[in-house]
């Protein structure tokens, strides 16, 4: 059998069906190469299944929530570790990390990296092309200026905006001369 065939078995258990089971059974039937049947269990082996995986999922969900509650305990203490030994006046909510980078010294690229809350923010990544070939130096003076080129001014009454694209916490890559 094909990885389709595999993927679909020929009986789904359900809690409830859906309004368009019709619909649904169809296009898993066309997945799986052969009839799929959906049904409610309403007796035997089958319900006792059916209640079990329930009972499972609800268990191992309660397990997921609490894993992550630990963990923006852990992610909490280790921002204010942070804030501690860095002496900061609070904890870095939002840590913004610059790279530049090189490609057999040309095709310079700007790489910022961005941590909410301890956590990689991934759709704030952001890349720079840097024009010419500079320096290490003026490569950087580029990659902050058009990082925080448009911020709102300090000034700005809008404390929630001001964190949200402030960062906190700034790491360049480099030594001395490049921060």
């Amino acid at each position: 059998p094909n990885g389709a065939q595999k993927a679909v078995p020929q009986h789904i258990l359900v809690s409830e069906l859906p309004p368009n089971v019709d619909v649904v059974a169809q296009w898993l039937s066309a997945k799986r190469g052969s009839k799929v049947r959906v049904a409610v269990p309403a007796r035997g082996a089958k319900r006792d299944l059916l209640e079990t995986v329930r009972k499972n999922a609800h268990e191992s969900l309660t397990v997921h929530k609490l894993r992550r509650a630990g963990d923006l305990t852990v992610r909490s203490q280790a921002l204010q570790q942070l804030q501690e030994l860095l002496e900061l006046p609070e904890a870095p909510l939002r840590i913004e990390c610059i790279d530049i980078s090189g490609h057999q010294g040309s095709d310079l690229t700007a790489s910022i990296v961005v941590f909410e809350d301890a956590v990689a923010t991934k759709s704030e990544y952001r890349k720079y092309a840097i024009a010419d070939h500079q320096d290490d130096l003026a490569s950087m003076r580029e990659a902050v200026t058009r990082r925080f080129g448009r911020l709102a001014p300090q000034a700005d009454s809008d404390v929630a905006t001001r964190r949200r694209y402030r960062p906190g916490l700034l790491v360049v890559d480099g030594g001395e001369p490049q921060v």
